[in-house]
């Protein structure tokens, strides 16, 4: 009974690690299943808009530049314009600092050599040519004199030297121009000074005057209130006096003693004793009246003769009056001294000082000399030029009578291809001296410059591209890339809109030219090229907007679900399916009818919203494989 007992417990146990063990393997063998499967994402289908248009940016460029370029190296003065600027025909781009250029010197060197090889030629053929011609002879020995006489003043051509002669000519008149110009200048100038001066010395004796006047005036009313202050003086000392004296004075003739004597009294004011005797009365009396009568007497003398002064100073006989009148003489000479004060710093301002004066002569002085030196310039062009010729004149003569005595030897021949080998480099010298004249360079055409490629300083070689200048009436393009799908989409003649309208875009019209390969992605990239009308300039930088219009549409996938083959156009389906173990997904390939498409998603027929496609992958799915979703790895 126990060892069956036993028995079923084992039975029981070992079922039980048997169940175990296979759920466990069951589980592994999902999960490493699960990571042997294709990963992949998948997206509901959806409906909603297809936007068809392809949108582009690009930078405006001209249809047509023009390079501006020079024939010879200079070094640039200066650069009078930038980039951006509109210039029209014969507006100075560029200045050149002064000097030959290299190419000049270098032709005009050639020039001299090939001239110099010449003349020796021809004496040396004229030497040959003289032993059997007495006229060669004689021609050649006037070369040869006439040549010698050339060289004492100049080493230059002929053409040269007409060339610098006929500078010299206009420098000369110019500076004659100039230094009668500066002789005028200083002669108004010293005639204006002059008469300043004259004007200034007026005033000057004018104010002189008109300072003795104030003063003049000043010292007379002075005098005037001197006169009055001293009349002033002499009423207040008699009214003081006779105050002083009035009573015993009043008294002294009231006295009936005395009073009927008072003639008397007054005769004998001066003498006490007679006073005394005439008058009977005491020493003590006679000297209290006369002390009195004095002191009144020559209070009212004092005040009679202060009276009397001022009556004399006064024109009118009255002070108030007098002092009015020279008041009024002070005010107005001060008025005219102040106005003639004015006038003098007015006068000096306007005439200035010395230095102005002889700046001026200094500049005639300057402008003669220069006169003198040109004029000294111009004879020795002009006695260089008189020799040149005679020495062509006799060059000439050898010429005619070597090539006339007919040499048949190659020296002749090489002669004659000496000479006109040099006339072809005259003309050649000739032309890079007009070319270099002015020392500037203008434009030959109207348009914006769009570029530049030198600056002050810097050397503008022969050749090279000194500025691009973009040919506004020649219309502008812009260029946008697009890949090769996108540029299916398009039709040549049709017209863009223009997104960034804020820059003058509604004036703007941009029709499709060409479609083309893009330079930078030959192998999968296309590239679209517009003519522009309306108000656009270089550099700017457009989006551009052209394709069909917006649509809605029921179902739409990601571009990246829909997929194609020799069948055709199809998407993965990811359906599931449930088990004990979790929930199964399996790939199936539904054919699908392409509507539409932008640049992010395709509009389908053959699919149903609510539907989940494969979008990506990390291995490649075909259809009927089992799958996991991303999110659930």
């Amino acid at each position: 009974m126990e060892m069956q007992v036993k028995r079923r417990e084992w039975v029981k146990t070992a079922a039980i690690i048997f169940l175990a063990i296979l759920l466990v393997l069951t589980f592994f063998s999902n999960t490493i299943m699960n990571h042997s499967l294709p990963e992949v994402a998948t997206q509901s289908v959806q409906s909603g808009t297809i936007n068809a248009k392809i949108r582009g940016t690009g930078t405006v460029t001209a249809n047509e530049s023009y390079e501006v370029t020079v024939e010879q190296s200079h070094k640039v003065a200066s650069v009078l314009v930038k980039e951006g600027q509109e210039v029209k025909v014969d507006d100075v781009l560029f200045r050149f600092e002064g000097g030959e250029s290299d190419e000049l010197k270098a032709a005009q060197d050639a020039l001299d050599q090939a001239e110099q090889a010449y003349e020796k030629s021809l004496i040396e053929a004229g030497n040959t040519a003289a032993k059997e011609n007495r006229e060669i002879q004689k021609a050649r020995d006037a070369y040869n004199e006439a040549l010698a006489v050339y060289q004492q003043y100049s080493t230059m051509s002929a053409t040269q030297i007409a060339t610098r002669l006929a500078e010299a000519e206009v420098r000369l008149k110019d500076l004659q121009t100039e230094s009668s110009q500066a002789q005028q200048d200083y002669d108004d100038a010293k005639a204006e000074y002059d008469q300043l001066a004259s004007q200034i010395a007026g005033l000057e004796t004018d104010i002189s005057d008109y300072e003795k006047l104030v003063d003049s005036a000043q010292s007379e009313l002075e005098a005037l209130d001197d006169k009055k202050s001293a009349a002033d003086s002499a009423e207040q000392e008699y009214d003081g006096t006779y105050a002083a004296y009035q009573e015993d004075y009043d008294n002294f003739f009231t006295n009936s003693e005395v009073g009927e004597n008072h003639s008397k009294a007054s005769a004998y004011a001066d003498d006490l004793s007679l006073m005394e005797t005439a008058l009977k009365i005491d020493a003590a009396t006679a000297q209290k009246y006369s002390t009195a009568y004095k002191a009144v007497a020559e209070a009212l003398a004092a005040k009679e003769k202060a009276e009397s002064d001022l009556d004399r100073a006064c024109s009118s006989g009255d002070y108030t009056s007098t002092r009015n009148e020279l008041a009024s003489e002070k005010s107005t000479a001060e008025d005219n001294l102040a106005d003639a004060e004015g006038e003098l710093r007015r006068l000096k301002k306007q005439q200035g000082d010395d230095d102005y004066l002889n700046d001026l002569k200094y500049a005639v002085t300057e402008a003669n000399q220069a006169v003198t030196d040109q004029q000294a310039e111009y004879d020795k062009l002009s006695k260089a030029s008189t020799a040149a010729a005679t020495m062509q004149t006799a060059k000439e003569t050898l010429e005619n009578l070597v090539f006339e005595q007919g040499l048949a030897d190659s020296s002749s021949v090489d002669i004659q291809a000496a000479k006109k080998s040099i006339e072809e480099q005259r003309e050649t010298v000739a032309k890079l001296e007009k070319e270099s004249e002015g020392g500037e360079v203008k434009s030959p055409v109207n348009g914006t410059i769009s570029s530049l490629s030198v600056s002050a300083g810097q050397t503008a070689n022969a050749g090279t591209a000194l500025a691009k200048i973009d040919l506004t009436d020649r219309g502008y393009t812009v260029k946008i890339s697009v890949t090769n799908e996108q540029a299916k989409k398009v039709t040549i003649g049709e017209q863009a809109e223009l997104v960034n309208y804020w820059w003058g875009g509604d004036d703007i019209t941009a029709t499709l030219e060409s479609v083309g390969t893009d330079p930078s992605d030959p192998s999968k990239g296309k590239q679209l090229t517009f003519r522009l009308d309306g108000a656009v300039e270089p550099g700017q930088s457009l989006t551009l907007s052209i394709g069909q219009k917006s649509a809605n549409y029921d179902c739409l996938v990601p571009n990246s679900a829909v997929r194609s083959d020799n069948n055709g156009s199809f998407v993965l389906l990811v359906t599931s399916k449930s088990s004990p173990l979790g929930n199964r997904y399996t790939a199936t390939r539904v054919s699908v009818n392409v509507l539409a498409s932008d640049d992010t998603s395709t509009a389908v027929t053959g699919l149903s919203a609510g539907d989940f496609v494969l979008t990506t992958s990390s291995k490649p799915v075909s259809s009927g494989m089992q799958v996991r979703l991303a999110d659930e790895s």
